[in-house]
């Protein structure tokens, strides 16, 4: 277990409060400025915490153009795919100010130390980096002294991937939050691995949660029970749309859905503490069983456990196990069958 305990995230990952929903644009802008922006306000509105962007370069980490990848119905270049789908640098100050004026923030996934001081000259804080970025570890080392909070995926990662990574990590500053992941997209249920989140927490003693590319919303809900405290998902305009990530996205209905789903859980879930809930505690008189006078019982007598039944009452009365601070004391008041017994009531 690596120690990052002491280090504190961004003020914008409010953690304790709630869980943080991120909805990840990354490629679904087109390259287009005005689909970038409608997309970022329209996840606001659809009750995203934050807005993740990709500001990459294709270059930085692509240059065989033979590989193929999946955009829409078909397989093309890869290395066309991104290009075609770079978020243009100058977009950033236009987007962060219309967020801002909605009091929400963006944030992003570079590619290179250039991209990277990109979003830095932009005091933008948080940083997400990528599962397949997650064994680049120069420019881990470089976003650990840059960032306040660093979002690692961890899809595809197994265990030395990940120490390797946090080893380099902890020689920095910022604090880390791990996201369990599957890089397969759409993830079938059957390797949603959700039990993945719990072993990263325990493991790393980090906070944790949840880079989401199952269909529908069943998979966050149970990954916030697993102790996610970071939801990101796929954000789409148009599932329709040409582009390679529009088609397993969620659109802005199926996001607000999402969304008011996620907050039903915290609300289920409700607080750790062994203690029924208030609303309980005003049935608790009536329904719970206690030590309830079954016969009758002249005051001055001593207490004896012959004396009572174990019964429900709609009044308060000691019960079976609090009745022994009493026995052998003598009673205050004359009982009769049916009465509930009280500290209150002997001597």
């Amino acid at each position: 277990m690596l120690n990052f305990k002491k280090r504190k995230h961004d003020k914008i990952l409010n953690l304790r409060k709630k869980v943080i929903i991120i909805a990840e644009i990354g490629l679904n802008h087109n390259g287009s400025f005005k689909l970038a922006k409608k997309s970022m306000i329209k996840a606001f509105e659809a009750g995203a915490d934050l807005v993740k962007f990709q500001n990459f370069k294709t270059e930085d980490f692509l240059k065989d153009k033979k590989i193929k990848w999946k955009d829409g119905s078909r397989k093309k270049s890869l290395f066309d795919i991104c290009k075609k789908n770079e978020f243009k640098d100058e977009w950033l100050d236009r987007l962060i100010k219309i967020a801002k004026k909605r009091g929400k923030n963006v944030f992003s996934t570079p590619t290179s130390i250039t991209t990277t001081n990109n979003l830095l000259k932009r005091k933008i804080s948080i940083v997400k980096n990528g599962s397949d970025y997650l064994t680049n570890l120069p420019l881990l080392r470089y976003f650990s002294n840059k960032f306040k909070t660093i979002i690692l995926s961890t899809g595809m990662a197994d265990e030395q991937q990940i120490t390797d990574a946090l080893n380099v990590l902890k020689k920095g500053k910022a604090s880390v939050i791990l996201l369990h992941c599957t890089s397969i997209y759409p993830t079938p249920d059957s390797l949603a691995s959700l039990n993945r989140i719990s072993s990263l927490k325990e493991k790393f003693g980090l906070d944790v949660g949840f880079s989401d590319h199952t269909n529908g919303w069943l998979a966050a809900c149970i990954s916030v029970a697993k102790g996610a405290r970071v939801i990101e998902k796929h954000f789409t305009l148009n599932k329709k749309m040409k582009g390679p990530d529009h088609w397993f996205s969620v659109d802005t209905r199926e996001f607000r859905e999402y969304v008011k789903n996620i907050r039903l859980t915290e609300k289920m879930l409700g607080n750790k503490t062994i203690l029924p809930s208030s609303a309980e505690l005003k049935n608790r008189n009536s329904m719970q069983v206690s030590m309830i006078f079954g016969q009758n019982v002249k005051r001055n007598n001593k207490i004896k456990y012959k004396y009572f039944e174990i019964l429900k009452s709609n009044k308060k009365s000691l019960t079976y196990s609090q009745i022994k601070e009493i026995i052998g004391k003598k009673l205050k008041f004359n009982k009769k069958i049916g009465d509930v017994i009280n500290l209150k009531d002997v001597k």
